[in-house]
């Protein structure tokens, strides 16, 4: 059994931060980095990267907070304005989706060929997720279910569990 500490924030005295927050920040600047870099070798107009970021960024907060108002709109006692505290839940297939929507959509308008982004895209945001989902790990997200296996964790001297996600 792994023994663990939650981590939820970085305390500096006169204001903390948040450590799912501040990895998740982390994983996106990583991502359009690597975007940015990618772009470059093949010549590709960065304006078009930071538009597809922001873009990306705006769908993926909205898609997250819809798809998981919806499919938890009991939790939110029914009140719709609930959906703009973002540091209560979001769904990550949520996001993608409509950030790839919010993408395609540009990339139409634009005349851009969608599949030479997308292959740019697409070690950015494996790479920017699994950072976030570092952050998902220090939060204890994502608990899991009991275990007895060698390397469940025992978050706080807890129950130990075996740590998945929920999908």
């Amino acid at each position: 059994m792994i023994h663990f500490t939650r981590y939820e924030t970085i305390n500096l005295g006169f204001f903390s931060i948040y450590t799912w927050g501040l990895l998740a920040s982390i994983g996106f600047i990583v991502g359009i980095y690597l975007a940015i870099r990618e772009a470059k070798k093949k010549k590709i107009k960065l304006i078009h990267i930071y538009d597809i970021s922001f873009l990306a960024l705006l769908g993926g907060i909205l898609g997250a907070r819809l798809a998981y108002f919806l499919v938890n709109i009991k939790e939110f006692n029914y009140n719709i304005l609930r959906i703009f505290d973002l540091s209560f839940g979001g769904s990550f297939f949520g996001g993608f989706i409509l950030a790839s929507l919010f993408v395609y959509i540009y990339a139409r308008k634009n005349k851009l060929n969608i599949w030479k982004y997308a292959d740019i895209f697409a070690i950015p945001i494996v790479v920017g997720h699994a950072i976030l989902r570092i952050g998902c790990s220090l939060v204890v997200d994502h608990p899991g279910k009991p275990s007895n296996l060698p390397w469940a964790i025992s978050v706080n001297g807890g129950v130990p569990m075996h740590p998945i996600a929920p999908y």
